[in-house]
């Protein structure tokens, strides 16, 4: 469906719509990364460490769920709120509006109940394949247009990723309830397209915003090798027998966030793309120089690429809810008449 805007609309920010804040997108982006790694990664990784070790792990447990709710409910009352304002935009046709804020407004209520209730796995399900299609639909727009091209194409990509990693979790289940090789096998190949969907999704994003400045790609590149390459050897360091209580815990905690079943690919690529996402999602918001148009293109690829392959996780469903949102007011911010209007300012 159509949403590209007449180009004798008036600006978004008139009616009623404005921009996102940098600072909240930053804080929101912030608060997911923080609670993602202390969830998934750092409190597994303590518990069975070594005794003594309970006090820690309680004190960052409510750390983790304190940023888990406040991440919430910061992100959620943004999409809750420009969802309505998208309703009675009338710059989007609508049919789209009456498809769009139902199904986003029922994607966050799900998201607003998990942290009460342990949702189903069908109810799980239902949750990341609407986040997909949600932003599968709002990337055409942004398609449409040369200077939004790269964002329109990393969300699309992201989009099919988490429909691919969803679908080879749910082999992968159904792989080890029935003692069925072959189809665990046939998972990690889906699992394996759904790492090339989002490799191509974070080197399309890259590219978009180093446009200008290829010279902040080329400091960048080196810097995403090096971390990888950091964290490989300790993840390798980690398995010996010698290791240090350290490295067993950077191993343990890197390994919290690897994605099941695992791609085929090795572990060093695996480690290299989720420190890209994340030092790219950082430079996507916390870049100066950003016009005021840009930021809700910026962080429309920041929190689609850190949802990127865990989209039947909750909190990743509503960052991906989010860059459905923003994907949107950056639609509606670029007339077709003004082209290069989203083209990042070469201020490096």
């Amino acid at each position: 469906m159509n949403v590209t805007p007449s180009t004798a609309s008036p600006p978004l920010g008139a009616p009623g719509l404005r921009e996102p804040a940098g600072a909240l997108l930053g804080l929101g982006l912030g608060l997911a990364l923080l609670a993602t790694l202390l969830s998934r990664a750092l409190i597994p990784a303590l518990r069975g460490l070594r005794t003594g070790l309970t006090p820690i792990i309680d004190a960052i447990t409510t750390l983790s769920s304190f940023t888990s709710a406040l991440g919430l409910v910061l992100l959620g009352a943004y999409c809750v709120k420009t969802l309505l304002q998208l309703l009675s935009s009338a710059q989007l046709p609508a049919g789209f509006r009456l498809a769009l804020v139902p199904l986003g407004t029922g994607a966050c209520t799900l998201v607003f109940l998990s942290p009460f209730t342990q949702l189903d796995t069908l109810v799980i399900a239902a949750l990341a394949l609407t986040t997909a299609l949600l932003l599968l639909a709002t990337a055409p727009p942004l398609l449409a247009r040369a200077a939004t091209r790269g964002v329109g194409l990393a969300l699309a990509l992201t989009a099919l990723s988490g429909v691919v990693a969803l679908t080879s979790r749910g082999l992968a289940l159904r792989a080890s309830e029935a003692a069925l090789p072959g189809l665990f096998e046939r998972a990690r190949l889906l699992a394996t397209a759904a790492f090339a969907l989002d490799v191509v999704a974070v080197v399309v994003a890259a590219a978009w915003l180093a446009a200008p400045r290829w010279r902040l790609l080329a400091l960048a590149a080196p810097l995403t090798l090096l971390t990888a390459l950091g964290l490989t050897r300790a993840v390798t360091a980690g398995g010996l027998d010698s290791a240090s209580l350290g490295a067993v815990l950077v191993r343990r905690a890197v390994l919290g966030l690897a994605r099941h079943p695992a791609p085929l690919t090795g572990l060093p690529l695996r480690i290299t793309l989720e420190v890209a996402t994340v030092l790219l999602c950082g430079a996507l918001v916390g870049l100066p120089g950003a016009r005021r148009e840009q930021r809700a293109a910026r962080g429309a690829l920041a929190f689609a690429l850190l949802s990127h392959g865990a989209l039947d996780i909750p909190f990743m469903a509503l960052c991906g809810v989010v860059a459905m949102t923003l994907a949107t007011v950056a639609a509606l911010q670029a007339p077709r008449s003004n082209p290069r209007r989203l083209t990042p300012t070469a201020s490096a």
